[in-house]
């Protein structure tokens, strides 16, 4: 009996023997015929320099394993090594110790019937039958992959292009997977863990990550730790909308983010180590944004995605943007710019309304409207050297700013004959001029279209006001405002300095609070502008409290805007003037001290000055001339009073000043008429002839050109500076004046170009106000004493550039 099972045992042993090695020298042979056969049933070829199964060692070998098709080569990899454990399966436990694959290419393709993976065609869209999956007889069984390895593999995946966009070639993708580590995956049922680092490429994109999961039943867990995350637009370009597509940008990320999903729910929380965005060229509708680089420090950013529920968005950090440009779509206008600009630190919140905090907002040389092209002329419609910002909160129903600080600014406003704001770029790729040419037509259609669309009141939602509160806004440093209006003839341009501007208090929560400016600014180097004025912005009617001062501002430069309201143009003179009023819901009060110094009228402009005269009127130039003193100087305090919509103001005392001055001059026998026409012939003779009497100054000569004071005028300009230091109450007028000779332009002034005439007036602009300069220094002369006339050009073909005088 001993001896029939022993020799059964041999039998067995020897079958099992003969079996195994069977598998392992005709496995290869019949796994590779059928895969042969496999693939020749798909149009493919199969080949392989080695394939072997083991069963001692329970692994499985492949090397040089290819398949290609018509097309070309669809499935490559140089080496495949897989070996597991047999003895674990009798515990219902399959632990593969290694995968190893190396070299893999393969091809995947989107086609009108499915997709073709290593040239099988697997169709998208039929049916399976409905097989009923078989109960569980027992426990689940446990897998284990404790070693997972990929290494240089090439992925190339094709997709067909987007339905609306079928002509367009198919959309390429390469995924360079330069190592891929799985390990220790495990899993029993619906509970699985494991950890993978991977170092792949995708589209040229790098990715260097590490990553631990877990799932489990309604719940999955990963964390990622991005260690390098480097991309560009264009590598995506193909799934982005078509107008993006022309557009890039580099992202440069390092993150670690961690995704929690429980019940439904769904938390994504990540922190930025890093997060750069550079070489920006977003190219919009209406605009282009550029940018050297954006940083972004998030710590952390949390989305939350309840079931049916709103996403709930938050997010604490810092964002720094750096050389960045916003143009408008033809790249002419620069609509905004900086070179610096910092948010620290960022706090938002989105989950039942919305929430924004920054305590602190600050930019360099700020840009707003201006020329993008070097042969456009568009100066700045503002520009900031910086901007500070802080304590910024914002919701859905208020924003709230502590303080907004500008300072070296340059604002340039320029209004054309039509009075558009040239510096303002539009959007859209036409000129101002032309944006603006065509706006009443817009506007029209736009209100139309908008009056068709808006619902009837009592359908209109009702919604509570948004409030915006800033506590002060105040500009400091070296700040100038240039002015031009090219809507007056002639033009108009001035530039006003502005020393320092404080506004306070500005609030639409409350009506009755008054919004405080403070204002100190000049025209000039000897003019003044200070203003402190309150003002309620949001009341029902307008109400406000100035203290306004200003001194010697020169009158010729704004005779443009009063020469049609006075009948004559200003010729000469200096204005000062001291303003106390208050409006109280649309109610004047108040007074003002006016001083006109040494104003001088033009001739008469409307066409019938001799019927005013004749009428008995009293023109404004002789009323002006009767009230001057003995320097031509006029002073006038005139009471303010009257409502905002008719104001009245009190001309009463100006009234009173004249008849004093008439009765004056009687008294003294030389009387002048109300009526000049009317008034004596000795009188008359007698004012011409203390006009001639009078000190005249000779003029000053100066060189083709020149505009300093040079040794040649110091001597004059010794004894000039000594006349006024003696004669302490003497006011002279400055008129200086340029010759069309000095610069070789043609002597007939009808000749002169728009540019030409410019540059003479700017040439005796430059000479009247270097001399004032010259004469004032030391600083024992007052600068209010020497007027300078409006700049002038010679008529006279003869004529040299000089300053004339007179006392």
């Amino acid at each position: 009996m001993q001896r029939i099972i022993r020799r059964t045992l041999i039998a067995l042993l020897s079958i099992l023997c003969l079996l195994i090695l069977g598998i392992w020298g005709l496995g290869p042979y019949v796994a590779k015929d059928a895969l042969t056969k496999y693939f020749a049933e798909h149009n493919a070829d199969f080949s392989a320099e080695s394939l072997s199964i083991n069963p001692f060692t329970s692994e499985i070998n492949g090397r040089g394993v290819k398949v290609t098709t018509p097309r070309g080569l669809e499935l490559k990899f140089e080496a495949l090594q897989v070996s597991a454990q047999l003895a674990p399966l009798f515990e219902n436990t399959v632990v593969v110790d290694k995968i190893a694959l190396d070299g893999l290419q393969l091809n995947i393709a989107q086609e009108q019937e499915g997709w073709r993976v290593a040239g099988v065609l697997f169709p998208t869209g039929v049916e399976e039958s409905a097989t009923p999956a078989p109960e569980s007889a027992g426990e689940d069984w446990t897998i284990s992959l404790p070693s997972i390895q990929l290494r240089n593999c090439a992925f190339n995946i094709s997709r067909l292009p987007p339905a609306d966009a079928a002509d367009q070639a198919p959309l390429q993708d390469e995924i360079r997977l330069f190592s891929l580590n799985l390990k220790n995956i495990k899993g029993k049922g619906a509970e699985w863990n494991g950890f993978a680092d991977v170092m792949t490429q995708v589209n040229g994109a790098d990715i260097v990550l590490a990553t631990e999961f877990r799932v489990g039943p309604d719940k999955f867990v990963q964390w990622l730790d991005i260690s390098s995350l480097k991309a560009r637009m264009q590598q995506f370009a193909h799934y982005l909308p078509a107008d993006l597509r022309d557009s890039n940008a580099s992202l440069d990320l390092s993150a670690e983010i961690v995704v929690d999903w429980r019940n439904g729910a769904l938390t994504l929380t990540t922190t930025t180590k890093k997060l750069d965005i550079s070489q920006v060229d977003l190219k919009l509708k209406d605009m282009t944004v550029e940018s050297d680089i954006t940083s972004i420090d998030l710590n952390p950013l949390q989305i939350n995605l309840a079931p049916g529920g709103d996403p709930e968005v938050a997010f604490n950090g810092k964002i720094h943007s750096g050389k960045t440009r916003v143009n408008d779509s033809a790249g002419r206008y620069i609509l905004a710019g900086w070179d610096k600009l910092d948010l620290t630190p960022v706090s938002f919140s989105m989950d039942e309304a919305l929430n924004v905090k920054v305590d602190q907002i600050s930019s360099q040389n700020l840009v707003l409207s201006r020329s993008a092209l070097d042969n456009e002329e568009l100066p700045p419609l503002l520009q900031a050297g910086t901007l500070f910002v802080s304590n910024v909160e914002a919701s859905d129903k208020r924003a709230f700013i502590e303080m907004v600080e500008l300072s070296d600014i340059r604002s340039n406003v320029h209004l054309d004959k039509e009075r558009n704001l040239i510096t303002l770029a539009p959007l859209s790729a036409n000129s101002p001029s032309e944006a603006a040419s065509q706006t009443p037509q817009a506007d029209a259609q736009t209100d139309a279209q908008s009056a068709a669309e808006t619902p009837p009141a009592s359908e209109a939602p009702e919604n509570s006001p948004f409030n915006l509160v800033i506590n002060q806004i105040s500009i400091k440093g070296d700040s100038l405002l240039s002015f031009i209006d090219e809507g007056v003839k002639p033009p108009f341009q001035q530039d006003i300095r502005i020393n320092s501007l404080v506004a306070e208090s500005l609030t639409t929560e409350n009506p009755e609070q008054a919004f405080h400016v403070t204002l100190d600014a000049q025209t000039d180097q000897y003019s003044k502008i200070q203003s402190d004025t309150r003002i309620w912005p949001f009341a029902p009617k307008l109400s406000l409290d100035t203290r306004t001062n200003i001194a010697e501002i020169n009158l010729p430069p704004v005779s443009p805007y009063l020469s049609d309201a006075l009948g004559y143009d200003i010729n000469n003179g200096q204005f000062d003037m001291n303003l106390a009023m208050i409006i109280d819901e649309g109610r004047i009060s108040g007074d003002t001290k006016i001083m006109l110094r040494g104003m001088d009228l033009g001739a008469d402009k409307s066409a019938d000055a001799n019927a005013i005269q004749k009428g008995g009127a009293i023109p404004l130039n002789v009323a002006l001339g009767m009230l001057k003193d003995g320097n031509g100087n006029v002073e006038l305090a005139m009471p303010l009073s009257g409502d905002v919509d008719s104001p009245s103001f009190g001309w009463s005392g100006f009234v009173a000043l004249i008849a004093q001055k008439a009765i004056f001059e009687a008294a003294s026998g030389y009387l002048i008429k109300t009526f000049v026409p009317y008034a004596n012939v000795v009188t008359v003779v007698k004012f011409a002839g203390e006009q001639a009497l009078k000190v005249r100054i000779q003029p000053l000569p100066y060189q083709a050109g020149q505009s300093d004071v040079g040794p040649e005028q110091q001597a004059f300009v010794n004894e000039f500076r000594q006349l006024l230091l003696d004669k302490e109450d003497m006011q002279v007028k400055t008129c200086a004046i340029a010759s069309p000779a000095e610069l070789n332009y043609p002597s007939d002034t009808k000749a002169l170009t728009v540019e030409q005439l410019k540059t003479l007036k700017q040439l005796a602009e430059e000479r009247g106000q270097k001399f004032k300069a010259k004469v004032l220094e030391g600083g024992k002369i007052a600068s209010s004493r020497i007027l300078l006339c409006n700049p002038e050009v010679e008529k006279d073909s003869d004529g040299k550039g000089r300053i004339e005088f007179e006392i």
